[in-house]
């Protein structure tokens, strides 16, 4: 049985917030060399567009974790290393 998981844009939201703003996780996310615009992370927040998985893993590594990829992109879990405590 397969799960589909709708987007839902809070963890790009809440990575907005960590680096205060969509234009400094435009910039974060090409200095890591995974280049995107602002206005694609505004079409992120909308829910008009979702982030590609390197999007994902990048916006983790950004927030040191406090964003997860699988949050950010849930209907892609499977790919993503989990942590079990």
């Amino acid at each position: 049985m397969t799960v589909v998981t709708k987007y839902d844009p809070s963890a790009v939201c809440r990575a907005i917030e960590l680096v205060d703003g969509q234009r400094n996780l435009s910039e974060r996310l090409t200095a890591s060399g995974n280049k995107v615009s602002q206005p694609a992370i505004s079409n992120w927040v909308k829910g008009k567009a979702k982030p590609k998985l390197e999007f994902a893993m990048a916006i983790e590594s950004i927030t040191r974790g406090e964003v997860k990829a699988h949050e950010v992109r849930p209907d892609l879990a499977s790919l993503f290393p989990t942590t079990i405590t």
